[in-house]
């Protein structure tokens, strides 16, 4: 094959099938790209029992043991194996797809009648792999691998299962610790004109992060506490320049990283709803509202308010009274009469007359810790679903 067929084929081909195609002829060998999450990018082959053979690899029925091949087989930094099985079927001719240290995904190549892999043209291979990685380049616009696009794959999707998911936090030599926060900065009503400056900023405030742009949200991952001292820079910077933000619990698994954002985001637009500061505000404040957010609609929600708290809830909205903030500011604040007292700009002889009447009226009291745990978390509830206005607590306030 001359180096002028070489270039018309690549020039002619603008997806990985065509490309696959045109080199069929010369390998006479069914072939496949699998990228970098070790899903089928392009395949080419005539036998139906091939197809069957590429359907159940686009399915990731052997993804398990593609990972274990490459990661096994590509450490001595050579490019290309013969598999003797693959899961008791065909052999494999595995090529690495790399280039300037990165690797872009594997080219899979069946043995067949026709094939030989003792006498294959490695240098055609060679030229074959070269005008897949352009195509992949392309296709996702980057440039290259680096530990920003690891960021970026996991907080836009999720990998179809977690062997996967350690496999790319392997070969992107991501540490696996338990010091990931996620910062998260709202841009409604941030100037984009002045991105440069927010750029910069941070990296003066916080040296080392990787940042990520989805919709109308920053998200910068950060694999460091936030001493009190950054916290105090932040808020002067997002108070000036009109950001709100969020910083998320320590993220203990990353897995599913996505999914935590997404969660992070409800939680942030409603805390944004109740504060208009432009300061920095905490998951960790709010940790009992964070499960609501994977509730499917309001009045599931509502079902995890406890029964007792409800009528409170609704004797305090007949009655104009404030028995329930009362309950909710006295557990929070380790049952303190005199805390609870100034919180609420009321005596503390008021506060617990307050208390008094709700042990009367609702046969309640404070002494079991898991039932003063399912108290706050019933008020915090509520307060939830009173912000997004929800209509079934609406009608059973109009029922009552």
């Amino acid at each position: 094959m001359n180096m002028e067929n070489l270039l018309n084929i690549e020039e002619n081909s603008f997806t990985i099938d065509e490309l696959l195609k045109s080199y069929y002829e010369y390998f006479n060998a069914p072939m496949a790209v699998i990228n970098q999450d070790y899903e089928i990018e392009g395949k080419f082959y005539i036998d139906t029992a091939d197809e069957k053979y590429f359907d159940e690899i686009k399915r990731s029925s052997i993804s398990m043991e593609l990972i274990r091949l490459t990661n096994v087989y590509f450490k001595d930094g050579e490019n290309y194996k013969i598999v003797d099985s693959l899961e008791n079927k065909k052999r494999c001719l595995l090529t690495k797809l790399s280039s300037h240290n990165n690797i872009w995904g594997y080219l899979v190549m069946l043995e067949s009648e026709k094939a030989d892999f003792c006498s294959i043209d490695y240098s055609l291979i060679e030229h074959l792999s070269k005008s897949i990685i352009k195509i992949l380049r392309l296709k996702t616009g980057e440039v290259g691998f680096s530990q920003l696009n690891f960021w970026k794959s996991l907080v836009n999707h999720t990998y179809s299962n977690r062997e996967i998911f350690l496999s790319k936090a392997m070969e992107y030599k991501i540490p696996l610790t338990y010091n990931y926060r996620v910062l998260l900065l709202s841009l409604d009503k941030y100037n984009g004109i002045e991105e440069e400056l927010l750029q910069n900023t941070l990296k003066s405030i916080l040296h080392n992060f990787f940042l990520i742009v989805k919709e109308n949200h920053v998200i910068i991952i950060l694999d460091k506490e936030l001493k009190t001292d950054t916290i105090a820079l932040l808020n002067k910077f997002f108070e000036k320049y009109q950001i709100h933000a969020i910083l998320s619990s320590k993220i203990i698994d990353l897995y599913e990283l996505n999914v935590i954002i997404e969660n992070l985001i409800k939680l942030f637009i409603y805390l944004i709803k109740l504060s208009g500061k432009y300061c920095l505000k905490f998951e960790e404040d709010n940790k009992l509202l964070v499960p609501l957010f994977n509730a499917p609609n309001d009045d599931v929600i509502l079902n995890y308010i406890n029964e007792t708290i409800l009528d409170i809830y609704l004797y305090d909205e007949a009655n104009a009274t404030s028995l329930l903030e009362t309950v909710y500011q006295y557990l929070l604040n380790n049952k303190s009469l005199e805390k609870t007292g100034k919180i609420l700009f009321v005596h503390k002889n008021t506060v617990m007359y307050r208390l008094e009447k709700v042990k009367d009226l609702f046969s309640i009291n404070f002494d079991n810790p898991m039932n003063n745990f399912s108290y706050i978390y019933s008020i915090a509830i509520l307060k939830y679903l009173i912000s997004v206005d929800c209509q079934s607590l609406k009608a059973i306030k109009q029922g009552f």
